[in-house]
């Protein structure tokens, strides 16, 4: 999860539609 969103909320879809979308 980290590794995927190092940025600041690993839980945060709303931040980045690409990166935790298809998770």
């Amino acid at each position: 999860e980290a590794a995927a969103i190092p940025e600041a909320e690993p839980d945060d879809p709303s931040e980045e539609p690409g990166k935790k979308a298809d998770d």
